[in-house]
């Protein structure tokens, strides 16, 4: 990884501003920024990490991660994105300030696609579970970045999950398939994932979840292009949208999507 090992102390100044249309946070560019940061530069990501903690130690192998999944979405979703993604890692949630308004602040993050820009909490253990948020965060501004802003909340963080790599960790989307298997009596129909006005009553790792195996299915068995095709449409306009592309009922699709599941069996070892 190209420049890996330089740091720096970095002083930070972002435009805060509202977002257009529905995405990840309502504000752009991590508040409040101060100095106290290094800077660890690969290829396409600076990590911006607290001087001699957790992220700061781990970076490269964290740098590493990060661009596996730069690469891993770009090639899933056949686009391009010329541009540096900036990652501000966190001690705690406390640290980050997500802890008055999230219920887990140790184990949280926020993207801001219009600045190419994530911040997250990075606490031990590295491996999966710290992997996995970055990624989704990341693949928040990796998405946005090419195919603009989604129609709906579940392409919103359901895609950002459903394309999460698995060469680096284990929370792609074998888990979500397996995951999906496990909690079928908790499924809703696909119509209420693809609801706006459902999407927050279904409880979010269930939307999350469910969310991430429907799409993840959709790219595998019919591949990025259409997937894309239904990317912006809203609400209301998926039912159609979705016939539309796929020459299938939205319906017809979700009983093909639970017939996978059902039967999905996870490959020897994965956990």
């Amino acid at each position: 990884m190209a420049g890996s090992g330089r740091s720096r102390a970095a002083t930070i100044c972002m435009m805060v501003c509202a977002l257009a249309a529905s995405a990840c946070n309502t504000v752009v560019g991590p508040s409040a920024p101060d100095k106290n940061w290094n800077i660890h530069d690969t290829g396409r990501i600076s990590l911006y990490t607290r001087p001699g903690g957790f992220a700061d130690v781990n970076a490269a192998k964290i740098g590493e991660v990060l661009e596996d999944q730069y690469s891993y979405t770009l090639a899933t979703l056949d686009v391009r994105l010329d541009a540096r993604v900036s990652g501000f890692l966190y001690n705690s949630g406390a640290d980050a300030g997500f802890a008055n308004n999230q219920s887990d602040g140790d184990h949280s993050g926020t993207a801001y696609p219009d600045t190419l820009a994530f911040r997250a909490t990075a606490i031990p253990p590295l491996g999966t579970n710290l992997y996995g948020l970055i990624n989704h965060e990341a693949n928040h501004v990796f998405i946005h970045g090419t195919l603009g802003v989604s129609g709906t909340s579940l392409l919103n963080e359901g895609l950002a999950s459903a394309l999460v790599s698995e060469r680096l960790g284990a929370f792609g989307k074998t888990y979500y398939h397996g995951w999906a298997r496990d909690h079928r009596a908790q499924i809703p129909p696909v119509a209420k994932l693809a609801d706006d006005g459902e999407w927050s009553n279904i409880g979010s790792q269930t939307a999350y979840n469910a969310g991430a195996s429907f799409l993840a299915y959709l790219i595998d068995v019919y591949g990025s292009q259409r997937l894309k095709a239904i990317y912006g449409a809203t609400s209301e306009q998926m039912p159609d949208r979705m016939r539309s592309v796929y020459g299938k009922s939205m319906s017809d699709l979700e009983r093909e999507w639970t017939a996978f599941y059902t039967t999905f069996v996870s490959p020897p070892g994965f956990q």
